[in-house]
């Protein structure tokens, strides 16, 4: 093999090694987007269910509000549906914080995950690339 042929393999494999790199590089943006897109719906989660929380308060207020126009028995019977009423939303106010809370754990060990595989994938790169240019640079020592 003359050493043309064997620069030009050379040359080939650093070609692909760059090729790897930029791939490896592409792959690591489309997880820092899905786990961006994770965090949007988990912002959305928390966002929704706010409003539940905060209509429900405020059905309690307004039914105790009337409950004392209405008199003392219908006043009671508001009272006890108030008071319902806002045991429920604390539940659910509950309920939605602890599903938020666990959504960011998994996200956190998702992204902890990627970033580490990531990690892996470009020093898996790097080294297959300078084995690449020690081929390279031996065929061409080889061949003077």
């Amino acid at each position: 093999m003359s050493a043309e042929v064997r620069s030009i393999a050379a040359e080939k494999r650093a070609k692909h090694a760059k090729a790897e790199g930029a791939h490896a590089a592409r792959k690591k943006a489309k997880r820092r987007g899905r786990r961006a897109h994770k965090a949007d719906r988990l912002a959305g989660l928390i966002a929704g269910a706010e409003p539940i929380v905060r209509s429900g308060m405020e059905t309690a207020r307004s039914a105790s509000t009337d409950a004392a126009k209405r008199g003392r028995k219908a006043g009671r019977r508001a009272r006890k549906a108030a008071k319902l009423a806002a045991v429920e939303a604390r539940i659910a106010a509950k309920r939605s914080a602890i599903e938020a809370k666990e959504i960011a754990k998994r996200g956190r060990k998702t992204s902890r995950r990627a970033g580490k595989a990531a990690k892996h994938t470009a020093i898996e790169v790097k080294n297959a690339a300078e084995r690449t240019l020690q081929h390279a640079a031996e065929s061409v020592s080889s061949s003077n």
